[in-house]
């Protein structure tokens, strides 16, 4: 009757015991009073005070109680065979651990050879103050001789099993130390392991942390954008040989923006049009990143370009709301723009740039898909003064400055005088860089050997002072290629 056991995780009924005793011990089945005894007897503590409960395998007397206060310890292990066919393995536990963590000499019930494949794990055993014999026979032969043994101890005098104890005091000290050091072995083992196959993934709020916006700046698009995309990354544990790479390829690296980035560009986006792909050949996770002060590697090769991507269309959501048009200035294959016609697929967009390859990709999907998207020429060197902005515009560019290194006064200029509603940059803006830190002086390095974008923060700030224009967000986002600047910095203005 289960009501009559008093062991509240026992789910075994008192015919299920019966058949799985007779399963082990065959025809020596004990008398089924003396089981019916026993069972409604479970749990039996032994040498515990009355108001002790074990509920858990991590009951605190294993240490702190019994064991303490004994003198050798009758370890039951997990498995116990009888019969000659039995399967004789050999399985150490939690169990053995216990009594050899508390200076404790013990007897193992167990299956054959158990103390054997202790000693070849380098752990001594208690031969000849314990009869070890029993270890190398099964079943009630066992038994019998661990029996005795038991008997044998117990029979002696407090003085003697105190003398016996302490005689064996080297090998206690011994197997100790033994087992701390394996554990603590593992332990650097498995730290080890983890920090080269770790799996992160970067939340919602990890991700608008980084870019330095708050849940209530994103609607429902940019949340579902974010579920759709696999920010699972691995760190990768040794810096040492990442900044080595990084060192060594800076060494290596002789592109420099210049004269010939025309031709460069023009090459590039000709290779988009034969497809009419709008996402830029150089994108790709195959790249070691350095996020947040960490080098990682992520699991989707889309991640960075999804990263971009996010950022643009939580800055979209935030800043264009309000407005009516909006100009992307070095648009290149139209990418952010089919980003704001989701967005907004009633607002005119306006993708300008100076490669004919690229004007061509934009016009020819717009057309394709029936977008409200122009694409037209512009040179933001050399901008065309003609132009002339919608009211209520936005204006917007991304990696484009980039590519201008400090020729960028003129298109400022040209803004300026349009009066655009607001304005967003998402660059790589070197004076946010430490260079006292390795990481920043390593990007910072890169970034002057390009000849990338540079007093362009400055100037806006200079702007601000003098009362032209308002510096509504400055943000620096941690995240870039290993060996690059960090391109994903952005500003938000607006001319007073």
């Amino acid at each position: 009757n289960d009501d009559n056991n008093n062991d509240p995780d026992n789910q075994y009924s008192l015919d299920e015991v019966e058949r799985d005793l007779k399963h082990t011990l065959g025809n020596k089945l004990p008398d089924k009073n003396e089981i019916l005894n026993y069972y409604n007897n479970l749990p039996i503590e032994c040498d515990t005070k009355s108001d002790t409960s074990i509920q858990t395998h991590e009951s605190n007397i294993a240490i702190q109680g019994v064991l303490l206060h004994s003198y050798f310890n009758v370890v039951t292990e997990a498995e116990f065979g009888f019969g000659e066919n039995y399967l004789q393995s050999i399985f150490l536990t939690e169990k053995i651990w216990k009594p050899i963590l508390a200076y404790q000499p013990f007897i193992i019930v167990t299956n054959s050879y158990y103390l054997k494949a202790l000693k070849e794990l380098d752990f001594k055993t208690f031969s000849p103050f314990i009869d070890e014999t029993y270890d190398e026979v099964h079943g009630y032969e066992k038994l019998k001789l661990i029996e005795v043994e038991i008997n044998r101890l117990c029979n002696m005098s407090i003085e003697e099993i105190d003398k016996w104890y302490w005689e064996m005091e080297d090998i206690l000290v011994y197997n100790c130390n033994h087992l701390i050091e394996i554990l603590e072995k593992s332990v650097d083992d498995i730290h080890s392991f983890l920090s080269k196959v770790k799996v992160m993934k970067l939340t919602l709020k990890e991700i608008l942390d980084l870019i330095g916006l708050d849940k209530k700046d994103i609607n429902q698009h940019c949340i579902d954008f974010f579920d759709s995309c696999d920010f699972s990354y691995e760190i990768i544990s040794n810096t040492t040989d990442e900044f080595f790479k990084i060192v060594k390829f800076l060494d290596s690296d002789n592109r420099r923006i210049g004269k010939d980035n025309l031709l460069i560009w023009e090459k590039s986006w000709e290779r988009n049009l034969e497809s009419l792909a709008t996402t830029a050949k150089h994108f790709g996770s195959k790249f070691t990143f350095y996020l947040d002060e960490k080098f990682i590697r992520f699991s989707d090769i889309n991640a960075e370009l999804n990263f971009n991507r996010f950022l643009s269309i939580c800055l979209f959501t935030k800043y264009f709301e309000g407005t009516d048009n909006i100009y992307e200035f070095g648009s290149g294959s139209g990418f952010n723009l089919i980003t704001l016609s989701d967005i907004f697929p009633d607002k005119k967009l306006f993708g300008l740039d100076f490669s004919k390859n690229a004007i061509k990709i934009v016009n020819k999907v717009s057309e394709m898909n029936k977008l409200n998207i122009e694409s037209l020429y512009f040179d933001i060197i050399n901008p065309d003064n003609s132009l002339k902005l919608k009211t209520n515009s936005a204006v917007f560019t991304m990696f484009s400055l980039e590519q201008v290194s400090n020729k960028f006064y003129d298109f400022i200029l040209f803004l300026l005088k349009r009066k655009p509603k607001i304005c967003i940059h998402i660059e790589p803006i070197v004076e946010l860089l430490d260079e006292n830190i390795f990481s920043d002086y390593l990007s910072k390095k890169f970034h002057i050997q390009r000849n990338y974008l540079n007093r362009f923060l400055p100037f806006l700030q200079a702007l601000e002072i003098n009362g032209l224009i308002e510096i509504i967000k400055l943000k620096r986002i941690k995240m870039k290629r290993s060996n690059n600047t960090e391109c994903v910095n952005y500003i938000v203005w607006k001319v007073k």
